[in-house]
């Protein structure tokens, strides 16, 4: 390290880290030193750097050596001090500052710097010893060994941590992003999500830590609607890291030095590579989620922020107290929703999607108000699902969550049937050359239904799965025959796997009389209980133990039918021909006591629809056609008073009592795979990195 381009190969015989590691103080105010020291660069620094063996061989001994002088030379104190006198000058008017360049350039090893000594100190120490490692050497010096001198000492390490927290702050909001800053906004956010990260390390509460209460708390707070709403729109623009133009000389600056600038991240790449290195805009999003998801249930001013913000668009709406009119920010919700569309096949975009959509009202409403594009969005959380065998659980939870949400709105039910989208080519089973979004929502929803009962069984999905069909069912409309059979070949499947359970229970000598009553006269809610579903393969006992499992989707497939008919027989045409086809693979459930009244229902349709058309055979074979066009007449004369009423379907997703016991695990296993961070994965106690999350 020093004026000229270092080499990793010679990191650890470096004289000026050598000289920061050891135990002689250097004071923030020797400049010669930190300028020779601070002009380092390395291609591709970071990216080598999340590796864990060159971490392991040549960072980590130097953190040791370091760690272990640091409470003699305190020379982390004196790392925070310079970084924050450089955020300093960088906050002043760029126009008239010559270095502006070079103190970026010193600004962003500092901050890489700190981020390794803080992510080894927090794997290391438990939060109280690592604070007190951030105090600032006495101006003389010296050390003076007394209570009040410790107090103070302790007292000095928290001040420096929260104006380090807030120098970070204060590059991502006030310092305007550009080419020469871009990968100095990147590293903020990973050093700010290295510190949020003693969560990753502690087995208590981040409302008990000393650094999520100064985040939340203390005066950082203050920057938090501005802070929210800088790492949103670096999200939704999605900017890549700067690509250096044609010719020697950028800014003043030669293009070797521009290299050291961004880090080489600026190549050239395709359009897929350039969005895949959208470092910025991952990395903000990652420390959105983190700082929105904890401390949920007390002072959480990021959280607030997020689910308060509005459309640019639309002027705020005033109320009546002083509180509500500060609280949100606006954003172009339309740029936002694009953003959101073309990045949903990550986890941590799904995630924001399903908090914006569960919590923030004005994003709901601004994302059903889109009727003639719902499909691009909805596609990419319908393959989320079709694709399900390959995606970890809590992906696909979110996804199921997101079609629950929006299948509460009566609208959107509605609308789904009237979008027609075409040439789905990724839906394999068959060729879909033109569809409605509604069919091809039942279509991946039955197929998952399907798949999950027949391999995990996780009765979250399976609860969340039928409950969003049922939401659905009451305005099902113009269903593909595809679609219509489909449906019966799920309940077909599952009626046989259940009347085998029976009959093993009967083989056991189990007491068979454990079936629930039928629909109650209120509306259904349910409330989501959120597991891990990892079940695999079910023994015989399991099978037994999950006969009610088959029984609910069972039965709810029969009110799903019965909702479909009762609300829109006359659009259902196609629903009614497949049944009257398939008739027959449902009258043995006319004799199970859990099924009888809805199945009383939909015999009573099959029988008027069957006799109507025997009434006009005459002797002779009537084609699909004419069966259909009666159907279609007779539709039109059903009388409804045969009919047993059953309450409409309505199913509305409850979030968890305690949703940080999986939402912190989760967004944390998010952080350790796609940060592009090394983590000591030995020393984590908030989840487990081998697991696929």
């Amino acid at each position: 390290m020093g004026s000229n381009l270092s080499s990793l190969k010679t990191i650890k015989q470096n004289e000026y880290l050598t000289k920061l590691i050891s135990n002689e103080h250097i004071s923030p105010n020797d400049n010669k030193f930190w300028n020779e020291f601070l002009s380092f660069a390395f291609t591709n620094l970071d990216a080598i750097c999340s590796d864990s063996n060159f971490m392991n061989e040549n960072i980590i001994p130097l953190m040791s050596k370091w760690l272990e002088n640091n409470a003699v030379s305190q020379n982390l104190g004196s790392v925070i001090q310079v970084f924050i006198q450089k955020v300093g000058i960088l906050k002043k008017d760029v126009q008239n500052n010559a270095n502006y360049n070079v103190v970026v350039w010193h600004a962003y090893n500092l901050s890489f710097i700190m981020r390794n000594m803080f992510k080894y100190m927090i794997e290391t120490f438990v939060e109280d010893n690592m604070i007190k490692q951030c105090k600032l050497c006495s101006p003389n010096g010296f050390k003076v060994e007394n209570q009040q001198q410790q107090q103070q000492d302790e007292n000095n390490g928290t001040i420096m941590i929260e104006n380090l927290i807030n120098a970070l702050m204060e590059i991502l909001v006030d310092l305007k992003l550009d080419d020469m800053n871009y990968n100095l906004h990147v590293e903020s956010c990973k050093n700010f999500l290295v510190l949020l990260s003693v969560q990753m390390f502690l087995s208590r509460p981040s409302i008990k830590s000393v650094i999520y209460t100064i985040v939340m708390q203390r005066k950082c707070s203050i920057h938090a609607l501005l802070l929210t709403k800088t790492l949103l729109q670096n999200f939704i623009h999605q900017m890549p890291a700067p690509v250096p133009p044609t010719g020697s000389i950028i800014f003043g600056l030669a293009t070797g030095f521009w290299n050291v600038i961004t880090l080489g991240y600026g190549s050239k790449k395709t359009d897929e590579e350039l969005i895949k290195e959208a470092i910025l805009a991952r990395e903000s999003l990652l420390l959105l989620l983190v700082l929105t998801n904890h401390c949920t249930k007390d002072i959480n001013p990021y959280r607030e922020a997020l689910f308060q913000c509005c459309d640019s668009s639309i002027e705020l709406q005033s109320t009546t107290t002083s509180e509500q009119n500060v609280t949100g920010f606006k954003i172009e919700f339309g740029k936002l929703y694009r953003t959101l569309c073309t990045t949903l096949n990550d986890d941590q975009t799904t995630l924001l999607l399903y908090m914006l959509l569960h919590q923030n009202s004005h994003f709901k409403t601004f994302v059903l108000s889109r009727t003639t594009d719902l499909d691009q969005f909805l596609i990419p959380v319908l393959r989320i699902l079709y694709n399900s065998p390959d995606r970890n659980s809590h992906h696909i939870y979110m996804s199921l969550i997101i079609l629950l949400v929006l299948s509460e709105d009566n609208l959107f039910n509605s609308i789904i049937h009237d979008i027609i989208v075409r040439n789905i080519t990724w839906y394999t089973e068959r060729n879909l050359t033109e569809i409605s979004l509604g069919g091809l929502i039942i279509l991946v929803i039955v197929r998952t239904i399907h798949f999950n009962m027949s391999r995990s069984r996780d009765r979250f999905l399976h609860t969340n799965l039928c409950a969003t069909l049922a939401n659905m069912s009451n305005h099902f409309k113009h269903l593909h025959n595809f679609v219509c059979q489909k449906l019966v070949v799920l309940f077909e499947k599952i009626s046989k796997k259940y009347f085998k359970l029976q009959q093993q229970k009967i083989q056991n000598g189990v007491d068979n009389d454990h079936h629930s009553s039928g629909s109650s006269g209120e509306n259904k809610t349910t409330t989501i209980v959120k597991s891990d579903g990892d079940a695999g393969e079910s023994s015989l006992a399991d099978d037994l133990k999950d006969i009610t499992l088959f029984e609910e989707v069972l039965r709810t497939i029969l009110e799903i039918i019965n909702a479909s008919l009762t609300k829109n027989m006359v659009a259902n045409p196609n629903l009614i021909y497949t049944l009257l086809y398939n008739r027959k693979k449902f009258e043995p459930f006319l004799n199970q006591t859990i099924f009888q009244d809805i199945m009383g229902n939909i015999d009573t349709i099959l029988s008027y629809f069957s006799q109507r058309i025997d009434s006009t055979l005459q002797d002779r074979q009537l084609s699909v056609e004419e069966i259909f066009e009666l159907i279609k007449q007779a539709s039109l004369n059903w009388p409804k008073e045969k009919m047993k009423k059953f309450p409409e379907l309505m199913f509305r997703y409850v979030e968890d009592d305690s949703p940080e016991d999986f939402f912190i695990p989760y967004i944390w296993s998010l952080v350790y795979r796609c940060s592009n961070i090394y983590w000591n994965a030995q020393n984590i106690l908030l989840f487990n990195p081998v697991r696929n999350l």
